[in-house]
């Protein structure tokens, strides 16, 4: 539609999400050349969008629940490969190295979603606390495993290490040298 304030050669267009925009055109031929290119560029921009929010979850959201099949699957064998280590509680630390591991994804999850604000301020204190029922369901899982038992002191192995690699993660966002993540 012409909009009677412009000089000839200028044409006004409404987008479907209502945005006024104008274009200079000097022929049918530009104008209609001008409607392809606006169109080329719309369906892009879609397009893009799309492969923004896909991208967004398999880059940002996946591994956490990837983590946590791994974490189930393994505590699912009856008896699972060790190294001879020479330190008493190596255990302990393989706990807190994984569920830190846990933590850190899961708060970098809730960091990198747009949809719950909320979740986003207190992605520190939801981290811990999912990652560390996740450990005491598993530890709960563990006891219905032959060759397997519960321990207590597995379920503060895996506590300390979601505190951990939250706070890690945490202290990540405030380091300016390192690229998102």
């Amino acid at each position: 539609m012409k909009n009677p304030d412009l000089p000839n050669r200028f044409c006004e267009l409404r987008r479907n999400d209502g945005v006024n925009f104008f274009f200079f055109y000097g022929s049918e031929a530009n104008r209609a050349d001008n409607l392809r290119q606006l169109n080329i560029e719309r369906d892009q921009d879609v397009l893009m969008a799309y492969r923004e929010k896909n991208m967004n979850f398999w880059w940002y959201q996946a591994p956490p629940v990837i983590i946590a099949i791994c974490i189930f699957i393994l505590s699912s064998f009856s008896k699972l490969p060790t190294m001879e280590l020479t330190f008493k509680w190596h255990d302990k630390v393989a706990h807190a190295i994984a569920y830190g591991t846990f933590a850190f994804f899961i708060a970098r999850a809730f960091y990198y979603q747009n949809r719950f604000p909320g979740w986003r301020r207190n992605m520190v204190i939801l981290a811990i606390v999912i990652a560390t029922v996740y450990g005491a369901l598993d530890e709960f899982h563990q006891s219905f495993v032959p060759g397997r038992m519960v321990d207590f002191w597995d379920g503060v192995a895996d506590a300390v290490g979601s505190t951990i690699g939250a706070f890690f993660f945490r202290w990540v966002l405030t380091r300016r040298w390192l690229p998102a993540l």
